[in-house]
């Protein structure tokens, strides 16, 4: 992403980037809305990671039969 900063120099901000949902549903033709959709985004990896366990262990019952399927876009 790119930012500027106080002193007007424009450099680039590195986003962490967390999705969590529990499914789709389909509201058209070929035309999805995710459920239950959450983002987190933070500059600091660690705490959007922090974040991000939070959540899920607030928001979901997670036993040794949860299935969490994760993406990645190589970042």
């Amino acid at each position: 992403m790119k930012t500027t900063s106080s002193n007007d120099e424009r450099h680039n901000t590195d986003l962490a980037h967390f999705l969590i949902h529990t499914g789709a549903k389909k509201v058209g033709n070929n035309r999805y809305v995710l459920e239950n959709k959450h983002e987190i985004i933070h500059t600091s990896h660690e705490q959007a990671k922090e974040e991000l366990i939070d959540y899920l262990c607030n928001h979901f019952e997670i036993t040794d039969r949860t299935l969490l399927i994760t993406n990645s876009d190589n970042g």
